[in-house]
């Protein structure tokens, strides 16, 4: 479940947009808007309540509905503009009331905070119409608290800013930022395959079987790689689909993702289908061959 904090507050919402970028083509997501929600007053009498249903261990008390479904999400995504070096205060109380010992966090003996959330990756989309937005405020507190009381390592900001600035083009901001949204989702998930595989590759022990087994045609058609027998690429570069060293010639200049996905596919067809022998493909240059591909892969999805 992907959970969907909603911070927004103008029916006409930029920042909604943009969170409707990030969003898009994902699977299973629950929105919590903040708006509709009434959070209670967070003084001496909520404290103590609070305090005795921790000591006793009652943690699936209404109270705490926020706290679990938050702690339970794969995947967070928050949406809030940026105002007065910060976000609406809805925020600020939503989080007042997801802080809880024993659901999201605890301490460890030392004192210091750990972890109990599910998610690995939480996004902060937020606009501004201004252009000083400094990180440190407003995504650097969520980013804190993830990281170090959540325990989320993955902690990601997507930004538009300049909209009320005199002559802007409001809709060619959104646009732009829309589209870099979208390409994100495409880049991360070509940083994990190419990781994933790096390993395998560059693994002694790994057996055979599990380089030309199924998986990696999972993983290249999950990414919408083409299986062309690696026509397009070796159209554009010729005996590199077979010669590792002329790989190693033209590998820096080639920037088009799908072509070299296309080709890790392609390759991996070869092994799994026409090799002579499946094995072959743990032959140290056929090991290096895969691994020089998806290193620029992956150098190409953090760019």
């Amino acid at each position: 479940m992907i959970l969907f904090v909603n911070a927004c507050v103008r029916e006409d919402s930029r920042t909604q947009r943009l969170a409707d970028a990030v969003l898009f083509g994902k699977q299973s997501v629950t929105e919590l808007c903040l708006e509709d929600l009434k959070f209670p007053a967070v003084n001496e009498e909520f404290l103590i309540e609070r305090d005795r249903l921790i000591a006793a261990g009652k943690f699936d008390a209404p109270t705490f509905d926020l706290a679990r479904q938050f702690a339970a999400a794969d995947e967070i995504v928050i949406a809030a503009p940026y105002w007065d070096l910060s976000f609406p205060a809805a925020l600020k109380q939503y989080f007042e009331q997801i802080n809880v010992i024993g659901i999201t966090f605890r301490y460890t003996e030392d004192g210091r905070p750990m972890g109990l959330c599910r998610a690995k990756t939480l996004t902060y989309v937020t606009t501004a119409g201004g252009t000083f937005v400094p990180e440190e405020y407003g995504f650097g507190y969520v980013k804190a608290l993830a990281e170090y009381f959540y325990g989320i390592p993955d902690v990601r900001i997507v930004k538009a800013t300049g909209f009320d600035i005199a002559g802007a083009d409001v809709e060619a901001i959104l646009r732009e930022a829309e589209t870099a949204a979208r390409t994100m989702d495409f880049k991360e998930a070509v940083r994990w395959f190419a990781d994933k595989w790096i390993g395998k590759f560059t693994d002694p022990d790994v057996s055979y079987l599990e380089l030309v087994d199924h998986f990696m045609a999972d993983d290249c058609r999950a990414l919408g790689f083409e299986m062309d027998c690696a026509q397009a690429f070796s159209e554009k570069y010729e005996v590199a689909f077979h010669d590792l060293e002329a790989l190693r010639d033209v590998i820096q200049e080639i920037t088009d993702i799908p072509l070299l996905g296309s080709a890790v596919y392609s390759k991996w067809r070869y092994f799994n289908h026409w090799s002579y022998s499946a094995a072959e493909i743990l032959q140290p240059e056929n090991r290096e061959w895969f691994t020089v591909v998806l290193e620029q892969m992956k150098k190409l999805a953090c760019i």
